[in-house]
């Protein structure tokens, strides 16, 4: 394959000597072949897998656009190149793994759906992300649909700016987003998109400039729907 690689570095290299004309793998064989990279995490037993029929074949007859397409649909990755070489006939496939930090609930018609979300706020299926060590995650998201992707992906790359950990998001039947920080419990953002980035900086002067003994105070809200006005609503008799 001409595919380019990558220009960023690379988190895992799958380098597999691989048969030029006869399909004589066995299982033991492939998990034996030579992993290097920055991550150890996907084996290459595991990419042979998840090629779905296209692995293993001989070499000659693998199509490396194929194969990157099936592996990013299989793998929780965001980023696959693979490269065929037949002299030495080895197949070298490079994979970027996605970046999860979220727990998700979905509906699917009439179940509920769990997933895991990347840093982009997209839906990545359990039996997927399940085939590497899922890292400690302490964010969940309930109600995702994929319209709303972009919003809660957004959510996301901000949540180490938000001046208080990040717990959880949740988009509401009618399209609301409402988040839940450590330190000041839930916030209100409503369902206009055009806001997010407003209500975002907001939220962060707002996590600074709120007394503390107005934080973490179990019934409290704010709102911030209007990011130019926004409102601390106290539990009652505490006003």
């Amino acid at each position: 394959s001409q595919t380019d690689l990558p220009s960023r570095p690379r988190q895992h290299l799958t380098s597999l000597p691989w048969p030029l004309t006869q399909p004589d793998w066995r299982d033991e064989e492939v998990a034996a072949s030579a992993c290097s990279g920055g991550s150890k995490r996907l084996t290459a037993k595991s990419v042979v897998d998840a090629g779905g029929g296209i692995l293993p074949r001989t070499l000659l007859k693998i199509e490396p656009k194929a194969l990157e397409k099936q592996l990013l649909r299989a793998l929780p990755v965001k980023k696959a190149v693979v490269h065929r070489e037949i002299l030495p006939p080895i197949l070298r496939i490079y994979l970027q793994e996605k970046e999860l930090i979220a727990y998700a609930l979905r509906q699917d018609q009439n179940r509920k759906e769990k997933g895991v979300l990347d840093s982009q706020g997209n839906w990545v299926p359990l039996r997927i992300a399940n085939q590497i060590e899922i890292p400690e995650i302490k964010i969940t998201v309930e109600g995702w649909r994929e319209s709303y992707q972009e919003e809660v992906g957004k959510v996301l790359k901000h949540r180490k700016m938000l001046g208080s950990p990040l717990e959880k998001i949740t988009i509401s039947p009618n399209g609301a987003l409402i988040l839940k920080t450590e330190a000041l419990g839930v916030v209100q953002l409503g369902a206009n998109p055009e806001n997010l980035d407003k209500q975002l900086k907001a939220l962060a002067h707002l996590n600074k400039s709120i007394p503390e003994k107005f934080k973490s105070k179990p019934g409290t809200i704010l709102d911030i729907t209007d990011p130019d006005k926004p409102e601390l609503q106290l539990p009652r008799g505490q006003g």
